[in-house]
């Protein structure tokens, strides 16, 4: 599924939003 496999889809969206941080800036 990818490197994010969590319970809840606020913890998903998270997830992404510290990804995306992190990758773009």
């Amino acid at each position: 599924m990818g490197p994010f496999v969590m319970n809840t889809q606020e913890e998903l969206m998270q997830a992404l939003e510290d990804y995306q941080r992190g990758r773009l800036g």
